[in-house]
């Protein structure tokens, strides 16, 4: 049950709650006021927990095996779901190491693996790059820092499938005498640019496209200041640059300036994107495009860096369509400048980072772990009202509307059909014993297929109309039995039925009977004549039966197997022809009540017998087998239908089959849609009473979403055809 508290600004509020061993709890909060802000918190045991602000950065102890560095960069690849760290820098007890090594970081497992492979050069100071080379997905870097402190123009990429690296290419012009330059991937192409060295021109403005595939590089627009360490994020198809520092001897001076690259213009555009607040380099970004699933779409996150030498905490958040922004992003645990940054995709998705500097001197212990969590976006869908009723004299119609609105952050898909109020009644069991046979005419006639064979698998039938009533095939056992007249053993016919309620009037299209033979059985076209049958039902059981007996059947069709509104199908797990389908031009009007279905084809034994097969469901009353010559042991009344197979024995109440067709009292339109995030669509149900008597008629509406929290939502319907010509008020529930 949903709890509701509200506090003021900075408030607390206090949650008591009864914590059940094994359970989880989810909390989620959100802020009434102008920062929106949302909250989770989950408690799993009995014990205090915090309620921390969504994206709130959760620090962790270094995973065993991962590298305390600095100057370095991770990428996630989703080939191996892995994130891999391509060499990096780590200063300790005075000395200054530039690493070699490659590292993936496993996020199931929180634990890091050295791949064994190495950097062909040892850098620091470099962006990796996931690219197609046109034969495979490798990660590449670019230049970067020697162990040296000059510049490499190197492309070096890593297989993370073949596990080998390699240099590719090189770095055109005097790009490669230029380190911590940045890098960025749009549509399959590396567009390399800024960066410093220790000789005049002490920063670079050059921007540069490099074609993996090709192995080719194309000069574009320069930076409008010229700088490394630069803060990208790429998002809408565009590269924005933030911040990043000017070398200016000894130190790097960190900036404020913004801008954006089109590589359609293969320009850098300055007066686009509004300047930083605060200066800042060294640090990362993440971008999401507008159209993101995430709650961060439209947004690019700045975390870390800082002003050298100094670092930051600060995550500073940029809104694209706004061009603005804000501070309300929580804050690292850890300052940090020179970290490895990654985003892994995922429910939700998490923006990593990985080590950094935290005290000017760049020594090692580097900081330690963060993530964040990024939601994923969902539609919410709610349902007014959440029933229906109508109240009509006969021959009239009247419409009603169903409200479904959406007030989720991404847009609602739904569709709907509509199914038969009892769909899913419970079975009701006979307590009394069932009987041993008790022998009977000299007849070479077996109950059931005395092999079962393997199990087949169960393949749903694509519905033409409104599925009314529906016992699948049986997943557990697919064994056929006896529901065959015999011309050459009369006395040994039988027959299955088994039971259906309908709550309203049913106009029935399609009947699918699944079936198998066993013995010479070949296919349903050697039957002389197939028979459907539908009894109402006498306290449990049938009225009447297929010889004559007792009340005669309120609805029959007997035509020969080839007629065109037979369809005959490979039965499962058989493969023979002896699973039918029968389509109706006339439909069968069915008022509300409880019936019985039979079916059975006219068979010559030496053309092999027919049976019918189980379902897993329990509907209604319990299968019943009737053998009116008495032939086969069993006697000549309706009987539990599992006589048949006491020594395996057989467990299923239901036999399998599938009614189609239409509630000819009620429509709605329309049947899908697409609701966007806060709108809503209006559905008109329109119930018709013409040339029905006084009865109830129940039925839902089966409304799918791609909402996770609702993905079905029932919705009771109900037409009362009464002296009453009024639609009845209607029930909201919440």
């Amino acid at each position: 049950m949903p709890i509701r508290r509200i506090t003021g600004f900075l408030g607390i509020i206090t949650l008591c709650m009864i914590i059940y061993l094994g359970a989880e709890y989810h909390i989620r909060a959100g802020s009434t006021g102008q920062r929106g802000d949302q909250f989770e918190a989950w408690a799993a045991r009995g014990e205090d927990d915090t309620i921390l602000l969504e994206g709130t950065w959760r620090k962790i102890s270094l995973p065993y095996g991962c590298p305390d560095w600095t100057r370095f960069d991770g990428e996630y690849y989703a080939g191996t779901d892995r994130v891999y760290f391509m060499g990096g820098r780590r200063d300790i007890l005075g000395q200054s190491l530039t690493l070699d090594k490659i590292i993936s970081f496993d996020p199931r497992t929180m634990s890091c693996t050295d791949t064994g492979v190495k950097m062909p050069l040892a850098v620091s100071n470099y962006t990796i790059a996931l690219v197609n080379n046109g034969s495979a997905e490798v990660l590449c870097t670019f230049g970067g820092r020697l162990s040296v402190d000059t510049g490499t123009p190197v492309v070096q990429c890593f297989d993370p499938l073949a596990k080998a690296s390699a240099i590719t290419s090189s770095l055109p012009g005097d790009l490669g005498t230029y380190m911590a330059s940045r890098v960025a991937v749009l549509n399959n192409k590396v567009y390399v640019f800024g960066g410093f060295r220790h000789d005049p021109p002490l920063n670079s403005a050059q921007t540069w496209e490099w074609d993996p595939v090709l192995n080719n590089w194309t000069q574009k627009g320069n930076l409008h200041l010229a700088r490394g360490f630069i803060n990208v994020a790429v998002a809408d198809g565009k590269i924005y640059a933030f911040g990043g520092d000017v070398y200016i001897k000894p130190q790097q001076v960190a900036q404020t300036m913004a801008e954006v690259f089109d590589p359609i213009s293969g320009t850098w555009n300055d007066a686009a994107v509004a300047d930083l607040a605060t200066a800042t380099g060294e640090g990362t970004a993440y971008g999401f495009n507008s159209s993101s699933s995430y709650t961060l779409a439209g947004k690019i996150i700045i975390a870390g860096g800082g002003q050298w030498p100094d670092q930051t905490a600060a995550v500073v958040q940029y809104n694209i369509s706004t061009n603005s922004y804000s501070t309300t992003y929580p804050s690292l645990n850890v300052a940090r400048a020179n970290q490895a940054g990654f985003f892994i995709p995922g429910d939700p998705g998490r923006m990593w980072v990985f080590g950094g500097r935290m005290q000017a001197a760049g020594i090692a212990p580097y900081a330690p772990p963060e993530y964040s969590d990024v939601q994923l976006t969902q539609p919410n869908v709610v349902i007014t009202p959440s029933e229906l009723k109508a109240n009509l004299f006969s021959g009239r119609t009247i419409t009603a509307s169903i409200n479904l609105a959406n007030q989720g952050s991404t847009a609602l898909e739904w569709s709907l059909a509509i199914s038969s109020a009892n769909l899913f009644a419970t079975s009701t069991v006979s307590s009394e014993p069932l009987r041993q046979p008790s022998g009977g005419g000299d007849n070479p006639i077996t109950p059931f297929s005395p092999d079962a064979g393997e199990l087949g698998k169960v393949i749903e039938p694509e519905s033409i109309g409104m599925v009314l009533w529906d016992q699948p095939l049986s997943n557990i056992n697919q064994k056929p039995y006896i529901s065959q007249k015999f011309p050459d053993y009369p006395n040994s016919s039988s027959y299955l039925a088994d039971d259906f309620v309908n709550d309203s009037v049913w106009s029935i299209t399609r009947i699918i009977v699944p079936g198998d033979g066993w013995d010479v059985f070949s296919t349903l076209l050697n039957a002389s004549s197939l028979t459907w049958q539908i009894y109402a039902d006498h306290e449990g059981i049938p009225a009447g039966d297929p010889s004559g007996g007792g009340v005669p059947p309120l609805w029959s069709l007997t035509v020969p197997p080839t007629d065109t509104r037979v369809t005959l199908e490979p039965g499962i797990p058989g493969g023979l022809l002896s699973t039918t389908t029968l389509n109706l031009i006339n439909p069968i009007n069915l008022n509300p009540g409880h019936y019985w279905l039979v079916f059975y084809p006219t068979l010559l034994f030496e053309s092999g017998q027919y049976g019918r097969q189980p379902a897993d469901t329990t509907h209604g009353y319990v299968g019943q087998f009737i053998n009116p010559g008495g032939d086969v042991g069993f006697g000549i009344n309706w009987q539990d239908w599992r006589v048949l197979d006491l020594d395996t024995p057989l467990n299923q109440v239901d036999i399998a089959f599938r009614l189609e067709g239409e509630l000819p009292w009620m429509g709605v339109t329309p049947i899908t849609g697409i609701v966007p995030s806060g709108g809503s669509q209006k559905l008109t149900v329109t119930f018709n009473s013409s040339g029905m008597q006084p009865s109830i008629n129940d039925a839902k509406l089966e409304i799918r979403t791609n909402d996770p929290e609702q993905p079905l939502i029932l919705v009771p319907i109900r037409l009362k055809v009464t002296n009453g010509d009024v639609l009845l008020p209607i029930t909201f529930k919440h």
